[in-house]
């Protein structure tokens, strides 16, 4: 192995070492400890977690210049206008963990409504309620009108 192998070697471990980190302290549920944590599965396209952890979290999220709680609003942004559905479930997780509160995620939900278009944000509220497990059905609607989903007994 030449020099160049060598260093590019221990870039791609560290940066391998720095994403588990980074996505540990984020989402802690998902990562088990150790050094050791295997990221490939075998099936179709088996590299994608560990290219995910060294390009992003390293190398992105581990970036100095704006902070966790603020790349999380960056990034939920980003993903309700790309409707990217998984990994929008995800990073509102993500945002909570990194200071973002419940009411700046809905601010940002309706912010994204003007720009995005209504669907979009819909979309959005959607997988938040699903997540937070938060949704209206049976529950006192504004102003005495009926709240979705409830039933009246007719």
């Amino acid at each position: 192995m030449n020099y160049t192998d060598r260093m590019e070697s221990q870039t791609v471990t560290t940066a391998r070492q720095q994403g588990l980190n980074l996505f540990r302290q984020m989402m802690p549920e998902l990562v088990p400890e150790g050094d050791d944590v295997e990221l490939r599965d075998g099936g179709f396209a088996d590299e994608l977690g560990k290219i995910g952890l060294e390009n992003l979290f390293a190398r992105l999220w581990g970036r100095d210049g704006l902070g966790l709680r603020d790349r999380s609003l960056i990034t939920v942004a980003i993903l309700i206008a790309t409707r990217a559905e998984d990994e929008l479930r995800l990073h509102f997780q993500i945002a909570l963990r990194n200071g973002v509160t419940r009411t700046e995620l809905e601010e940002l939900i309706y912010h994204s409504s003007g720009y995005l278009g209504y669907p979009a944000a819909a979309a959005a509220r959607r997988l938040a309620r699903e997540v937070f497990d938060d949704t209206t059905v049976g529950r006192a609607a504004p102003n005495g009108a009926k709240a979705r989903g409830a039933h009246d007994g007719t």
